[in-house]
């Protein structure tokens, strides 16, 4: 029998996610795990929260943008 708690673990909407899946996807991205750390202390010390107090549905979805907005937003 599959144990599905852990067999969908790393999917996105576990929260607060384990270090690991967060690291795991930024090297999938191209990033480096210091991208992640940095990610991962950012949304932990926030409480997995929005700037508007808002609970994170999804953390791949919030790590796809914080990663588009590292790797293509050069604004000033």
């Amino acid at each position: 029998m599959i144990n599905t708690s852990t067999t969908r673990q790393g999917l996105g909407r576990q929260l607060p996610p384990l270090f690991i899946h967060v690291e795991i996807y930024f090297i999938q991205k191209g990033c480096t795990p210091e991208d992640a750390a940095f990610f991962f202390r950012h949304y932990q010390q926030q409480g997995w929260k929005h700037t508007n107090g808002t609970p994170v549905a999804n953390w791949k979805t919030l790590a796809c943008d914080w990663i588009w907005t590292m790797k293509y937003d050069k604004t000033p």
